[in-house]
């Protein structure tokens, strides 16, 4: 499908083609009805990106700093590992934050019981992998009037069923 709608609770939490809703969910149900995400949020999202978001971060977008840091821009952050999940063709392992926050980390392949044991650990991600949770359901509605935002059929601002999505709550 070229665009797909997000519901919850039957009411739209986003619309838009497959990858936009994957890489820049609207909402933090999105994020995590699309995949797995985690949220930055108030002091440890400012600490961090210099905002208090919230922001979603895709556990594939992380990774462990072994010694010298592998993304330019890289965003560090020291914390300890509080769980391993060993998913067959991966591991996904959950870091909680010195900042109070707490990230997860899909390692790609299988990784050694005993690197992982260690408590403390510390973690990076590209700045710009961070997706500001910037739409709510008001920018939603506007996008479905106005045929979203890559474009699509515009609906008439002064249908019925636009208004009563709009005006009443509806979304």
């Amino acid at each position: 499908s070229s665009r797909v709608a997000v519901f919850n609770r039957g009411r739209i939490e986003q619309v838009g083609t497959p990858q936009e809703i994957y890489e820049t969910p609207a909402t933090e149900f999105v994020a995590n009805f699309v995949g797995t995400a985690s949220v930055l949020a108030g002091a440890p999202a400012q600490a961090l990106l210099g905002e208090a978001g919230p922001f979603s971060i895709r556990p594939e977008r992380v990774q462990f700093v072994d010694d010298e840091p592998t993304t330019a821009d890289g965003v560090r952050a020291p914390g300890n590992v509080t769980d391993i999940q060993y998913h067959g063709d991966g591991t996904r392992v959950r870091v909680e934050l010195d900042l109070g926050a707490t990230l997860l980390v899909e390692v790609p392949k299988p990784v050694e019981q005993r690197r992982l044991d260690a408590a403390e650990a510390e973690v990076e991600f590209a700045d710009e992998r961070a997706r500001k949770f910037e739409r709510g359901r008001i920018a939603v509605a506007r996008e479905l009037v106005e045929g979203g935002p890559a474009g699509g059929r515009q609906a008439e601002q002064s249908s019925p069923l636009v208004e009563r999505l709009v005006c009443c709550g509806g979304l």
